[in-house]
């Protein structure tokens, strides 16, 4: 549908004009008296308002400093007053290419045409919506946002005032029960915590004075996913982009943030109260985290970078990046990053840097057996032949990822069972996993094999040494404890070992006496190791060593 007439014109009587048109269907219906009580205040205010838009009026936008557009936008066109229709593409094509002012779209969705605007008028700045804005907060906010941006004494830019009056007004917001549906550019806001789900940050910040990091949840139901939504500009064309990272939360679970700095000179930013970081439990609903820091008035460089870890229940979902400038004032939001882990891509990572360490460490026996003696050619082979194995098994194994709990292997023989319960103990109180052969399903793999799938899938190994060789696996004639160790540090896993002092009698073949006797002292010529004569002495030493072992 299309307008014949067009009545309405500008005057160019201001710096700004507003210009609105809304559908008269629900859910609009009743809403146009909150706009044009909005509009007749702006007027007074000194804003050039106009209860239109069609393509003469945008046509005539050059020459304002802010033009605001306010309409309803459904998918690919704009739903007005009367019925009227304006497709994107007519909307585009009318505003003057010449416009070099801010172009700020109230439009839900907006952001899908934003660009285009942008090639059409490459001098302007614009603003859009990524998702749903309520009438309720514009009506709320834009009154405050104009009267500030003119005031004669005020320098600030629109965009800073913008930001600015969004986080000061945000308790009066809650105050009002003004909700905050879905996303704008301008998620800066992040004070109406109550409502969404938003980190904040300043871009610039003056040494010597506190600034504040924030993270703000909330979802709608308790135990439904949140999503942490964080922005960046872009600073070729002036829009406001968005990252989400979904952090699903049930009740009980614990969410930590982890606030650390990189910059040469990150020993003179300190964190109130030095604790870098903070948990809570998340009972449903909300939950504000909140770090006070500072750079010291001593700090001479022009920025740092502040990383935002996050994880829940121990396990990290991702990071969060923002740069902070140290050279002026600014409440206009920083520049943040989010990564999201990728399960699939992190474990196909893992398994490439698994394959290269043990490549590596297969090139490396490969030329030390040509060089060495009769005398060390035997065991170097022995070792050759379990990296091959090893690096057989590779694929077939589920590596650890940043969302997996930590897997700690136990190898020993089974006579110290009363042993092996006390480092299962220890593990699960780090709140790891003890990877043990008592607790494994039968596979289609040999139990050498699955020893080494196991070991090669653990992110640290512990090894218990007592007085027995054990069960010798008659392929690479080595006990499957030792085939474990050397699996281990094969694929340089973090390893712990714990020897039996002082020895008891063994019961084993002379031969096997003599092989453990061996193992243990390579292992305490080559290692730091512990000691060990009861389990209340393996308890009291394991505990500090195994809570470490991964850090």
């Amino acid at each position: 549908m299309t307008r014949m007439a067009f009545t309405q014109t500008l005057q160019h009587k201001s710096k700004v004009a507003f210009l609105y048109s809304l559908p008269d269907s629900k859910p609009f219906s009743g809403k146009y008296e909150k706009v044009d009580a909005m509009a007749r205040k702006l007027s007074e205010g000194g804003v050039e308002c106009v209860s239109d838009i069609n393509p003469r009026l945008l046509g005539d936008i050059a020459g304002y400093e802010v033009v605001i557009v306010l309409a309803h936008l459904d998918i690919d066109k704009l739903v007005l007053a009367d019925g009227y229709v304006m497709s994107v593409e007519q909307f585009v094509d009318s505003l003057p290419a010449d416009f070099n002012g801010i172009l700020d779209l109230s439009s839900c969705h907006s952001a899908r045409f934003a660009r285009r605007v942008k090639d059409r008028c490459p001098g302007c700045h614009v603003l859009a919506a990524l998702e749903s804005v309520t009438l309720d907060f514009r009506v709320a906010i834009y009154p405050v946002v104009l009267r500030r941006y003119l005031d004669k004494s005020n320098m600030a830019s629109y965009q800073a005032i913008f930001a600015e009056t969004m986080a000061e007004g945000a308790e009066m917001l809650a105050r009002r029960n003004i909700s905050f549906k879905g996303r704008s550019e301008y998620r800066e806001p992040v004070k109406l915590g109550n409502e969404a789900t938003s980190i904040f940050a300043p871009s610039a910040v003056a040494a010597g004075d506190p600034f504040l990091v924030q993270l703000f949840i909330h979802s709608p139901e308790e135990g439904d996913t949140v999503f942490l939504s964080a922005q960046r500009c872009d600073p070729d064309t002036g829009m406001i982009e968005t990252a989400e990272l979904p952090i699903k939360l049930k009740r009980g679970d614990r969410l930590a943030a982890r606030l650390s700095f990189q910059s040469p000179e990150r020993a003179l930013i300190s964190i109130d109260g030095d604790t870098d970081t903070k948990t809570i439990l998340w009972t449903g609903r909300q939950a504000k985290i909140q770090f006070c820091a500072m750079a010291d008035a001593s700090f001479s460089k022009a920025s740092f970078m502040a990383r935002l870890q996050l994880e829940v229940n121990s396990q990290p979902v991702g990071d969060c990046y923002f740069k902070i400038k140290v050279d002026r004032r600014s409440d206009i939001p920083a520049d943040i990053r989010v990564e999201s882990y990728s399960k699939s891509a992190e474990s196909v990572e893992a398994a490439k840097s698994l394959r290269d360490i043990l490549s590596s460490q297969e090139q490396k026996l490969t030329d030390a057996i040509g060089r060495c003696s009769d005398t060390d050619r035997s065991k170097l082979k022995s070792e050759l032949e379990v990296c091959r194995q090893c690096l057989r098994l590779v694929d077939t194994i589920q590596l650890p990822g940043h969302n997996s709990p930590k897997k700690v292997f136990v190898s020993s023989t089974s006579d110290l069972e009363s042993y092996r319960d006390v480092l299962r103990a220890e593990i699960m109180r780090c709140e790891m996993y003890p990877e043990m052969y008592e607790n494994w399903a039968q596979t289609g793999f040999t139990p050498r094999d699955e020893c080494f799938r196991r070991v090669l899938a653990s992110d640290a190994v512990v090894l218990l040494l007592g007085i027995r060789y054990g069960f010798v696996e008659n392929s690479l004639g080595m006990s499957m404890t030792e085939l474990e160790y050397r699996a281990a540090l094969l694929a340089n896993k973090p390893l712990l070992v714990f020897v039996m002092r002082p020895p008891k009698a063994s019961d084993e073949p002379e031969d096997l006496i003599e092989r453990q006797n061996r193992l243990i002292e390579e292992v305490c010529t080559a290692r730091i190791l512990k000691f060990f004569s009861n389990t209340d002495s393996l308890a009291r030493i394991a505990a500090s060593d195994i809570s470490r072992v991964l850090l």
